[in-house]
């Protein structure tokens, strides 16, 4: 039985509508809201007071837990990238008050739990890895990739839980992140 049938207003917030997926969500859950990220009206401006104020509380969080890989140009790349709606996912969290949001992609998961440090409200964060990110970012060209354990050690702590589809992606997200397995699901 699917969260909706259970009662649950179901919300699916993306970052482009178009593609085979969209397609497929729409028809899958007819009930679901889909809130594009991409068609707020956000301000350029307050996108980047957003993104500012995330870098800052992110870099006040570093030196607070006197982290020893502060992962600062990762994290500047990740908040400060024309593609992270941060601004959009915190407005749609101050509107709607979900109880909860699950995001379900390595990139996503980044800016859900850079946004948790932005908004401090009572939402809780799900994030889900369906791949061992260890291989991927040895085996990937792909600078962001191959950064992905950095920023993964560095927000996924920020996590309220962390779903992982098998206890293999699990064990693996466990050495890159460094966390226990009380939050893993």
């Amino acid at each position: 039985m699917g969260l909706s049938a259970r009662g649950h207003d179901i919300a699916l917030l993306l970052e482009d509508q178009r593609g085979w997926l969209i397609d497929e969500l729409r028809s899958s859950c007819p009930e679901a809201t889909i809130v594009n990220l991409r068609a707020s009206d956000v301000s350029w401006l307050s996108q980047r007071l957003y993104q500012a104020r995330a870098f800052v509380s992110m870099m006040i969080d570093n030196a607070i837990t006197a982290s020893r890989d502060w992962c600062i140009r990762p994290l500047f790349d990740l908040i400060f990238s024309d593609n992270a709606p941060i601004a959009a996912l915190c407005q749609y969290i101050k509107a709607q008050q979900p109880d909860v949001i699950i995001s379900f992609l390595n990139s996503p998961n980044a800016v859900l739990l850079v946004t948790s440090r932005v908004d401090r409200r009572r939402t809780r964060k799900v994030v889900s890895v369906h791949n061992t990110i260890s291989v991927v970012a040895n085996k990937n060209a792909s600078k962001r990739n191959q950064v992905m354990p950095r920023l993964m050690r560095r927000l996924f702590p920020f996590a309220d839980a962390i779903v992982a589809p098998s206890s293999g992606v699990a064990e693996d997200l466990a050495k890159v992140s460094g966390l226990n397995s009380e939050k893993y699901r």
